[in-house]
């Protein structure tokens, strides 16, 4: 479910659209593998939401760069984690995050293992970086998110764009309809988009441990540039297109069956830096 999902979704992805086109990064250097050559996995994500001042965004990106990046990069080469990174919001609201860091691994246990790798690492650097970086935030707060079926290929951004959708299912009744729509209707849109090198990732997740919105359900996508913004447009036309009037018609109703329409949200952040494996 793309933002053609819901009747209320196409203009404020246009806007989206237009509004992120303006703060377009570096072009990103890809690494891919061939996206056939892994299978779908379960991940468990960390993701840990900032308010930074404005006056520090450049200095914050700088201290990941110098001091968080090299503890991931070893925390992924060592295989203790299958991804990580940082972006920053490209639509600000006015009590909004303005970055995330996040990492992910095969399982719980493997997170929390993970967590306390960084922790020691992050402990060794010493108090003055410390309070350094506790200067710069504001707001602070974690998820951990479960993704199932997740895809990926192998892959290094530095830029790129991450889109994420959210809905509230109708009833918790509804998960298992909402999760087949998912598996027949859209992630083989995905999947194509994947192979053609449109976007590097995509998955359907939930909060692993509730703390906000306990019947919710994110879908996302990772683009390597600008361009996958039309190209995810144009498969779910086409994807919509192929359909007959009556088609439609039921594919709308089964739509509005599991979710409640007024739910919908979609946000938009710019990569900064990140790393995955092949899923």
């Amino acid at each position: 479910m793309t933002r053609h999902e819901t009747p209320t979704t196409r203009i404020a992805a246009a806007a989206l659209v237009a509004a992120v086109l303006v703060l377009l990064p570096p072009a990103a250097a890809v690494a891919t593998a061939d996206s056939h050559e892994a299978m779908p996995v379960t991940t468990y994500t960390r993701v840990a939401l900032w308010e930074v001042d404005r006056d520090h965004w450049s200095a914050f990106v700088k201290l990941f760069e110098d001091h968080d990046q090299p503890i991931f990069e070893k925390l992924f080469a060592d295989g203790l984690i299958s991804e990580w990174g940082i972006d920053t919001a490209a639509l600000h609201e006015p009590d909004g995050y303005t970055h995330s860091t996040w990492y992910s691994a095969p399982s719980m246990s493997a997170l929390a293992r993970a967590g306390e790798a960084y922790a020691k690492a992050w402990e060794a650097l010493g108090t003055d970086v410390d309070a350094e970086f506790n200067a710069m935030v504001g707001k602070h707060r974690d998820f951990i998110m479960e993704s199932e079926g997740m895809r990926s290929v192998a892959a290094t951004l530095d830029g790129g764009y991450f889109q994420g959708h959210m809905v509230k299912l109708a009833s918790w009744a509804k998960e298992k309809d909402f999760r087949s729509y998912w598996k027949n209707r859209m992630a083989p849109v995905y999947e194509q988009l994947l192979a053609d090198g449109a976007i590097v990732a995509y998955g359907i997740s939930t909060e692993a441990v509730p703390t906000e919105n306990p019947a919710g359900l994110e879908w996302w996508y990772v683009m390597p540039d600008a361009g996958g913004f039309d190209k995810v447009e144009a498969a779910f036309d086409a994807s919509w297109g192929a359909l007959d009037e009556e088609g439609r018609r039921a594919r709308w109703l089964s739509i509005l069956d599991t979710v409640d329409e007024s739910s919908y949200r979609s946000w938009l952040s710019t990569i900064i830096h990140t790393q995955m494996a092949a899923h």
